[in-house]
């Protein structure tokens, strides 16, 4: 790749990369500009790349950029696949962590939401910020990824989405309507925040499995299930990797988030409906995990065979706090897994927090008002 020019202005480069792996950017050929930018590494390394986009919702460019970085450098570059993947995915979860952390601050800090989260991923080296923003600029011209997407004009990133109540997506249970499966409580987006804040963070996702207890390479047929997983809305299919996908409605530009699965074969950019067969709940806990260390732990790996279903807007978690998915309306714990919440045998509905107040997630059925609680709290699948 081509050196970048050095001499850029920080602020007139950040202002124009959004952080977030938003609908626009989907449509970008991004194993061609993968191929392009670091053209040695394997289809592993490659793999890796875009799960890391995928799973945390961030921008490529960002994380191509600082991997260019880190290839010119003898004490960063990797020696194996899992220490290439434990950085890749690490740099995202920091920028994720970071943008939430700037929610927090805003509007006590002065600058942009992805000039903060990028600072403090990269541990404040100034020279080190503008080679990966000298590099930035140069993918974003190469490949004219802002002419493409549509995105010209500089990006106000100190504006925080807020949630409009007339925003709606229906959406259906990622699973067939003959099976009984069994739901988690709400937790954050892709493990952003996961061990750093318990409340700095944004209740978008659920964990589904026809057994949140099992463990690895047994399958479901005592359940009377083979752990089929459907599509929860219609829209545009974007393969993340090998075990996750993301479905985007470009009309109101929300999509869903897929992972922990045995992937059909569809291909990127496939319009498809609601109810569309994406795959399986994977037995395997490598395949699962798009070949995370299992053995080691080395990062976020899944403990137990099941679906990670994740509501984004914008490429940002939403919360699923008050939506309805089939007929069950969601209310939110109070904290990620419902942490520190009281188990009155059961009647999450009268669960108590710390603060003396009702603290766990429900599912209500609109219909009958039935009440379903979460069958786990804490990290919850494959845990007894």
């Amino acid at each position: 790749m081509q050196e970048p020019d050095q001499r850029i202005s920080i602020r007139d480069v950040v202002h124009k990369i959004p952080l977030r792996f938003s609908s626009k950017l989907h449509k970008v050929n991004w194993d061609d500009i993968i191929d392009q930018t670091l053209p040695h590494i394997n289809n592993h390394r490659k793999n890796t790349i875009r799960h890391a986009a995928g799973k945390y919702s961030i921008n490529p460019v960002l994380i191509l950029s600082k991997l260019v970085q880190d290839q010119k450098k003898i004490s960063t570059r990797f020696q194996s696949d899992e220490e290439f993947m434990l950085s890749t995915n690490s740099f995202a979860n920091e920028l994720s962590k970071y943008e939430h952390q700037f929610d927090a601050l805003s509007p006590k800090v002065e600058i942009s939401r992805v000039e903060y989260s990028l600072r403090n991923a990269l541990n404040m080296d100034e020279e080190l910020m503008n080679d990966v923003l000298a590099t930035c600029d140069s993918i974003l011209q190469r490949h004219a990824i802002l002419e493409k997407t549509g995105i010209y004009k500089p990006i106000d990133q100190r504006d925080i989405s807020k949630r409009n109540e007339d925003d709606t997506i229906a959406l259906e249970l990622p699973y067939s309507n003959m099976e009984c499966w069994q739901l988690s409580s709400t937790h954050f987006g892709a493990l952003e925040t996961e061990g750093v804040s318990d409340t700095n963070g944004i209740l978008s996702s659920i964990d589904f499995s026809p057994s949140l207890y099992q463990r690895w390479y047994i399958p479901f047929d005592y359940l009377f299930s083979s752990g089929e997983v459907y599509a929860s809305h219609g829209g545009k299919l974007y393969k993340h990797s090998d075990c996750s996908v993301e479905i985007v409605d470009d009309a109101t530009s929300f999509s869903t988030y897929y992972s922990h699965l045995q992937l059909n074969d569809i291909i990127d950019g496939t319009s498809i409906k609601q109810g569309h067969h994406l795959g399986n709940v994977s037995l395997d806990p490598s395949n699962s995990n798009c070949k995370c260390n299992y053995a080691k732990k080395e990062f976020a790996c899944a403990t137990g065979p099941h679906m990670h279903l994740e509501l984004r807007k914008n490429g940002k978690p939403e919360s699923l706090d008050g939506r309805t998915i089939s007929n069950l309306r969601i209310k939110t714990g109070s904290l990620p897994h419902d942490l520190y919440c009281s188990d009155p045998r059961g009647r999450c509905d009268l669960a108590i927090g710390i603060n003396g107040e009702k603290c766990a997630t429900t599912y209500t059925d609109i219909s009958s008002g039935n009440i379903t609680c979460p069958v786990t709290k804490g990290a919850n699948a494959g845990k007894k």
